[in-house]
């Protein structure tokens, strides 16, 4: 199974193709997408991914970017260990999108599992390229209408930040971002732990 998957994303890191599907395969493309590092899964990873099911009514497929807004790319060597953390019937999508604008042509009519801390780098200006014709501010509106025009939306769920668990209501985004939202309400979701309190 390693052999498997190293061929598999080393297909990807070397961009042959922009996604690979490990795992168990449906017949239909991913109505549930839940985005991240995984380094490592947790507890709290596998409870969104358990609320994600249950309020859409379809199988999560977990997704690791290569690539990443925030940190280094990934070596093959340590996506293979990650993909590893998880079992034979759940499926695993390995991309090199780093932002949602390119995750939704890859998963379009999706659904995307998300915390507030990912939510806020989707609506925060300095996430989106400064050069060419268009600013920040209006590449960041490119990208939100993308994801409404590709029929994909956010279930989004409260995290720990700064020190204070934060939901929906607790940060600003654009209305037309907020809009694509639907929230897990607290009483349904709260995990305070981190994958970085773990390392």
């Amino acid at each position: 199974m390693n052999e498997q998957i190293t061929t598999s994303v080393e297909q990807v890191v070397s961009r042959k193709t922009s996604v690979v599907l490990i795992g168990k395969s449906h017949a239909a493309p991913p109505r549930i997408v839940f985005p991240g590092s995984f380094n490592p899964l947790h507890t709290g990873h596998r409870k969104i991914a358990s609320i994600a099911k249950t309020i859409i009514g379809s199988p999560v497929c977990y997704e690791i970017s290569i690539d990443n807004v925030d940190k280094p790319s990934m070596r093959a060597i340590d996506v293979v260990r990650r993909v590893n953390q998880f079992n034979e019937n759940e499926t695993i999508a390995i991309t090199r999108s780093k932002t949602f604008d390119k995750k939704v042509l890859l998963f379009p009519g999706a659904v995307f599992a998300v915390g507030v801390d990912t939510l806020t780098r989707i609506g925060n200006t300095k996430y989106y390229d400064t050069t060419g014709e268009y600013s920040p501010k209006k590449r960041m509106q490119l990208a939100i209408d993308q994801i409404a025009q590709l029929g994909c939306r956010l279930l989004v769920f409260g995290r720990k930040i700064d020190g204070n668990f934060c939901c929906l209501k607790d940060i600003v985004i654009p209305p037309s971002l907020r809009q694509l939202c639907q929230e897990v309400p607290e009483q349904m979701f709260r995990e305070d732990i981190a994958s970085s309190d773990l390392r």
